[in-house]
């Protein structure tokens, strides 16, 4: 059994596929799904381009749960920007996931990004590259983005998955996922 973690954002939004087992996790897929706005500043506007963007991540986000149908959707909470334009972009990701969770009847679980951080480097205080390097040592041969300011998008989507794992959805997952007869 699966589960899709997903760090939200349009310009640069994080995924990431773990596979729950009855003692651990393994780390399918993390990759980074990437939009720009529209070059054309003449003829295209702000809502329009917004719109487009949302639907280009809703079709990276459907891609990812028909190939590989998790049992859960794990997000990183929102941590509101400080300009309406950002959090417009923040909102529509954020839209994009809640409304493709409730058609794909899944549920959807979310961990703060304090949590993230808390569950993959054991402090709450962590920098970027403390969580990549944390994730990197769990999950030896991870094949991060070429762009390495991506990395912390993918990381903080695996992350995501570790912070909801006592999540009533996910142990419930992994209860189903254990052999039948073995201890949880």
């Amino acid at each position: 059994m699966t589960v899709l973690g997903i760090d939200s954002g349009l310009a640069s939004c994080g995924l990431a596929v773990v596979r729950l087992l009855p003692a651990g996790e393994e780390l399918v897929r993390a990759w980074v799904f990437t939009s720009k706005p529209s070059d054309r500043k003449v003829g295209v506007r702000a809502a329009d381009d917004l719109a487009r963007r949302a639907r280009e991540l809703a079709a990276e986000v459907i891609d990812a749960l028909e190939a590989h149908r998790p049992v859960a959707i794990a997000i990183e909470a929102p941590s509101w920007p400080r300009n309406a334009g950002s959090a417009a972009k923040m909102g529509a990701a954020f839209g994009v996931v809640f409304a493709l969770a409730q058609r794909f009847d899944l549920p959807l679980v979310q961990a703060s990004p304090m949590d993230v951080k808390l569950a993959v480097t054991g402090r709450k205080t962590a920098a970027k590259d403390e969580v990549v390097l944390a994730v990197e040592t769990r999950f030896p041969g991870i094949e991060w983005p070429r762009q390495t300011t991506l990395w912390e998008h993918a990381a903080d989507a695996v992350g995501v998955v570790l912070a909801c794992l006592d999540s009533e959805p996910l142990r419930m997952a992994r209860r189903l996922a254990a052999p039948v007869g073995a201890k949880p």
